[in-house]
């Protein structure tokens, strides 16, 4: 929506040959927002780095700050799937420098020894978005069904990444690895050998 309003929304880009797609996502909470809370979403995108365009959030309840996320998106064109520079492309977004950035830049995730538990997922009609590619939002709940849901109780998600590598298609069947740690796990998803995905999860302390 934001990029809307800059003059860069879906259609505008689509003359150009160009889409925006998410490479990386990170959000952190303090707090999860309640049912029925008014979420309060704030938006700004950061310099841009050759191809990669970060972006900043912040959510807030009720005046009070509880939660921030981090994105990186790129410019591709879909009919070559090359990626493009925006500032060649005639793509500039506003001068952000001087607002902060919440959090550092998603960085890779790299789980350590053998997977607890092995897996596999056909990617179906439901999965997709309007780019014919598994939705973003999808990989994150592919994340959190990743285990059993007693593993919940009492705790909440303190934060939540996604790294996305490659684009999952429809009737693909996805090898998912899942890494335990005490306060969370890692998801990772191949196909054919081919890295697609990688995501985490960390659960914040039990409440008393």
């Amino acid at each position: 929506d934001h990029s809307a309003l800059l003059g860069y929304s879906r259609a505008a880009l689509a003359g150009q040959d160009l889409v925006w797609l998410l490479s990386r996502s990170r959000l952190e909470f303090t707090r999860l927002p309640q049912f029925r809370e008014r979420l309060t979403l704030s938006t700004w995108p950061l310099r841009s780095a050759r191809s990669i365009n970060p972006r900043c959030y912040s959510f807030a309840v009720n005046g009070q700050t509880v939660g921030h996320a981090v994105t990186q998106w790129l410019l591709v064109r879909p009919t070559t799937r090359a990626m493009v520079d925006g500032a060649a492309a005639g793509i500039v977004l506003p001068d952000a420098s001087g607002l902060p950035q919440p959090l550092k830049n998603p960085a890779r995730i790299r789980p350590q020894g053998e997977p607890n538990e092995v897996f596999s997922r056909r990617v179906c009609f439901s999965d997709l978005d309007v780019n014919g590619h598994v939705n973003n939002a999808r990989y994150a709940e592919w994340l959190l069904d990743a285990v059993d849901p007693r593993r919940f109780a009492g705790r909440a998600v303190k934060a939540l990444q996604v790294n996305y590598l490659h684009e999952m298609l429809p009737g693909e069947t996805v090898a998912l690895s899942r890494y335990d740690s005490e306060n969370g796990w890692a998801l990772l998803g191949e196909w054919e050998g081919k890295l697609l995905f990688e995501a985490s999860v960390e659960l914040a302390p039990e409440a008393d």
